[in-house]
């Protein structure tokens, strides 16, 4: 008889992080805050994030014409969803220099980091389904 699998989501559980140092404002100390994995919301503001940039690479659209105010905007609330409870605001990253080449590097890495995680789960899965086989 194989085993039932019983998921409970309403248990606090540990949480996978990406660890996010945002340089110091004003003469202050460097900002260090831990993003959780984006929501729905979250994974679609990188994923059209991620395409403005590629346009803007590939020459489609220009520097000019970008809304960078939106999209600073997008990544301020991506990384607002950490565990930290600190809310960065475009604001705070126009104060610290945050440009365009950064928020591409932000949105690759947050990408890389879901496919990571995604990648052990999957693994996971693969080991828990082939013991249950070989157990069956």
């Amino acid at each position: 008889m194989a085993d039932l699998i019983a998921l409970d989501f309403t248990k606090k559980r540990s949480r996978d992080t990406m660890g996010v140092m945002l340089a110091a404002a004003d003469g202050g100390e460097q900002l260090e805050i831990h993003i959780l994995t984006p929501t729905k919301r979250g994974f679609d503001i990188l994923s059209k994030v991620a395409e403005i940039l590629e346009s803007l690479s590939d020459g489609d659209i220009s520097e000019d014409t970008l809304d960078m105010d939106a999209m600073f905007s997008e990544v301020a609330d991506v990384m607002s969803h950490n565990t930290d409870g600190i809310k960065v605001t475009p604001e705070y990253l126009e104060t610290i220099g945050f440009d365009i080449e950064d928020a591409g590097l932000f949105v690759a890495g947050m990408i890389e980091f879901v496919n990571k995680l995604v990648e052990s789960k999957n693994s996971l899965f693969r080991g828990t389904q082939a013991s249950t086989e070989n157990h069956g």
